[in-house]
């Protein structure tokens, strides 16, 4: 999806994030989106605490079905149109 503000265009992945998947926060933090990043470290420390390590892939999962959604929402609130 094409979003728009103030004359840049940047092009944003919708539905399931493959790179949230396979790299965790990582994406988030490439895209200077440091909320979600933060957040999703947050979460898979703790889970990691609490399961040895284990859970963190189910996080990863998780985080992988709802970043994108999450990433445009929070563009579309900042003022970001779409095109």
């Amino acid at each position: 999806m094409k979003l728009t503000k103030n004359g840049v265009t940047k092009e944003v992945p919708t539905g399931f994030s493959f790179t949230t998947l396979f790299f965790g926060f990582f994406p988030a933090l490439f895209r200077g989106d440091l909320k979600w990043a933060c957040i999703q470290l947050i979460a898979n420390v703790a889970i990691a605490i609490v399961t040895l390590g284990f859970g963190v892939i189910v996080s990863w999962v998780i985080f992988a079905f709802i970043y994108n959604g999450r990433y445009l929402q929070d563009l579309q609130a900042d003022g970001w149109l779409t095109e």
